[in-house]
């Protein structure tokens, strides 16, 4: 078999070794040699998991499948929600859905340019043609750091009509495959061509474009999709947000709300946002309880100034429920209104049954909270970042009836999440008991010091036991890492808040 190149990586024959763009070299095992070598044979063809189960030689259960597939879409960076190399089809298989490729490196753009019409109307070619190439390049500019990048994702239609003196154009952006508008804009360009105007044109198609794909755009929600916080992460991701998580929807959240402060969606996604602040903080000082009270404050006012509008959009609903359980401001009884309206009135299953479950645990009923994440579980793409998600918060349940084998199970069915983040989140299942703890853990303990201690201990108590109001629940989340911590730096290492209201059986 010759060399053969799929987006950026090419591979050598036999697929012992990948080699990207960049220069890194990706070796693959057996296993992931063998379904390479059969998803390549048939492209765009559904492969059962009995199929790719024979490919592996295994005689075990096809989970073996899902696992192997994990472990090459990691080394071939296909994350998020927008697939490049391996599609999942639910209950059936996976599809290889990358095409071949004998195009040079770079040809491969998130925005293409599609049909365009009118280049060859008196007065118009030239500079039609200057505008368009100038767009192109804004275009490329601004997806370059694009980690799902895949030729016709998005393609941007064009049409224009010569005056005297001036040049009218239409730009559309739509979605490949199915044709969705997800923006349009009309200018007027004058000679000399304003090389400002079409940097702000090109500013409107990638906020369009990433607002189709952190909101969702108008089209009902299935029963797979996923939730708002997952879909933004998701947008910040595909625009090469990778390396600084959230980034991306910061930027373009700043630019909607300067343009339009009221509108709803923008509104509550920058809500979303702020939250997604206090989850990834570092260093501690968000999580002081009057710095933390002021962000809760923001939130809560952008929920409620939004919420009239958005009653009937189920996915923005859920998201609108999750950030008045997630303020602790006595707001249960309404986010479970909107979540279960949202849940009866529409198909959006896997974005409300994680919401509806943090309910049912927040009350105190957690077998009911472990059946509707199972539930969950269900609609999640093996590896994804959303049954990382769903995982992450059955496990916390679990801490919570003080489950701790079954807890650190589900905790080790975490794919796809680096080793600094997994240390970070496994501090969260140290045992409380004296004994010998997985090298990773154990390793990690030496190195932290007391504020490191203490900032693990107050992230845990707002992000993690505040979301259990039975006292005993939420206590016994902490006591893994409370008891372990406090022996090894001493009772400082919890806050004075945390301890009173652990204490006190109530939100501090």
């Amino acid at each position: 078999m010759e060399r053969i190149r799929f987006h950026d990586l090419t591979f050598d024959d036999g697929f012992l070794v990948a080699q990207r763009d960049d220069g890194a070299a990706v070796r693959l095992t057996r296993q992931e040699r063998a379904l390479l070598l059969l998803f390549v044979e048939r492209p765009q063809r559904l492969l059962t998991r009995d199929q790719l189960l024979s490919a592996l030689g295994s005689e075990g259960s096809d989970r073996n499948v899902d696992f192997v597939i994990n472990r090459l879409r990691r080394k071939l960076n296909d994350h998020g929600r927008v697939r490049r190399f391996i599609s999942t089809q639910y209950g059936e298989g996976y599809v290889w859905i990358a095409p071949a490729q004998q195009e040079a490196a770079g040809q491969d753009g998130l925005i293409g340019v599609g049909a365009i019409r009118g280049l060859d109307q008196a007065g118009g070619g030239a500079e039609a043609k200057t505008v368009l190439r100038t767009l192109k390049a804004a275009l490329e500019a601004r997806t370059a750091k694009a980690e799902h990048a895949a030729a016709g994702r998005f393609v941007v239609e064009g049409s224009f009509h010569g005056g005297r003196d001036r040049l009218h154009a239409a730009f559309v952006l739509r979605a490949v495959p199915g044709g969705q508008i997800v923006g349009a804009d009309r200018e007027v360009f004058c000679d000399p061509i304003d090389q400002a105007q079409i940097a702000a044109l090109a500013d409107n198609l990638v906020t369009a474009l990433w607002r189709h794909v952190a909101g969702g755009g108008d089209a009902a929600p299935g029963p797979t999709d996923e939730p708002l916080q997952l879909r933004m992460h998701g947008a910040s991701i595909l625009l090469g947000g990778a390396g600084g998580v959230w980034q991306v929807n910061k930027d373009q959240l700043l630019r909607a709300r300067a343009l339009d402060p009221a509108e709803p969606r923008a509104m509550l996604m920058w809500a979303m946002q702020l939250f997604a602040n206090l989850v990834l903080g570092t260093g501690g000082e968000v999580f002081d309880p009057v710095r933390l009270a002021k962000v809760e404050d923001e939130i809560e006012a952008l929920v409620f100034a939004c919420l009239p509008a958005l009653v009937g959009d189920p996915v923005f609903s859920l998201a609108a429920a999750d950030l008045l359980l997630a303020v602790h401001r006595g707001h249960v009884a309404l986010a479970e209104e909107l979540a279960e309206a949202a849940f009866a009135g529409s198909t959006a299953f896997a974005a409300a049954f994680p919401i509806l479950a943090q309910l049912q645990a927040y009350r105190g009923d957690l077998e009911a909270a472990w059946r509707l994440y199972d539930e969950g579980l269900k609609l999640c793409e093996p590896g994804s970042e959303f049954e990382n998600y769903v995982l992450l918060l059955k496990a916390k349940t679990l801490l919570a009836a003080d489950a701790r084998s079954e807890a650190h199970a589900v905790f080790e069915r975490l794919g796809g999440i680096g080793p600094a983040a997994r240390r970070e989140i496994g501090l969260l299942f140290l045992p409380p008991e004296d004994r010998e703890l997985p090298p990773e853990l154990g390793a990690l303990l030496e190195r932290i010091g007391p504020e490191h201690a203490r900032r693990v201990v107050t992230y845990q108590y707002y992000m993690a036991a505040r979301f259990f109001s039975v006292p005993s629940q939420a206590a016994n989340v902490m006591r893994g890492p409370l008891e372990r911590l406090t022996r090894r730096f001493g009772p400082s290492v919890a806050p004075d808040e945390v301890r009173r209201a652990l204490a006190a059986g109530r939100g501090a």
